[in-house]
């Protein structure tokens, strides 16, 4: 299943920052979990629970202790882990990660138009499944890379009111990931339509 089936009726993705908030994620009305927190030894148990919540679950490999990128640690997270798919900011991830069938979503850092323009060609040339452009609050960074790469475009990053949902939504992102608990599930009535056009 692709990453936008998976987001269809909720854009919204909450971003897991401490192992803590794993219960409480899996009990709001979101349309996916991004892991950025816990240790390889933990991994099945959060992914078991995510996975019987019905939650979709992405585990970010820079962010995540003991986790190696390589082959044997793509190979470790398919067969014995079982997340949706992966988050990375190295591109040399993204193809070792699709190759195991994992759904791929690189992270890029929109910190500049320097920045801008290596993000996009970069994903061009990794070809992920999804890219994540952080800041979310940065609408114009957000449109030039929904209308450079072929892949959809997730937002995350300093979102901190239903306001900027909605302004990284409209810059043309499918989703929006944040940590910020409250947002979790206070948007999905606001935003249903806008999930049902993807």
């Amino acid at each position: 299943m692709g990453l936008i089936q998976m987001l269809k009726g909720n854009p919204v993705i909450a971003a897991v920052r401490e192992p803590e908030s794993i219960d409480y994620a899996v009990s709001r009305n979101i349309g996916a979990i991004f892991l950025l927190c816990g240790e390889i030894c933990d991994l099945k148990k959060v992914v078991g629970k995510c996975k019987a919540a019905g939650k979709p679950v992405f585990i970010h490999l820079e962010l995540v202790s003991g986790l190696s990128g390589d082959h044997a640690g793509m190979r470790y997270l398919t067969r014995e882990v079982g997340p949706d798919g992966v988050i990375t900011t190295k591109t040399q991830q993204i193809a070792l990660a699709a190759k195991e069938g994992l759904v791929t979503i690189q992270r890029l850092f929109m910190l500049d138009s320097l920045a801008v323009k290596t993000g996009i060609a970069s994903a061009r040339s990794a070809r992920p499944g999804a890219v994540e452009v952080l800041p979310a609050v940065v609408p114009r960074a957000i449109s030039t890379v929904v209308s450079k790469v072929d892949c959809p475009v997730i937002a995350g990053g300093l979102i901190e009111s239903l306001a900027d949902i909605k302004s990284a939504l409209a810059a043309g992102a499918v989703a929006v990931s944040l940590s910020k608990h409250e947002l979790w599930d206070a948007s999905i009535l606001q935003y249903r339509r806008r999930c049902n056009q993807l």
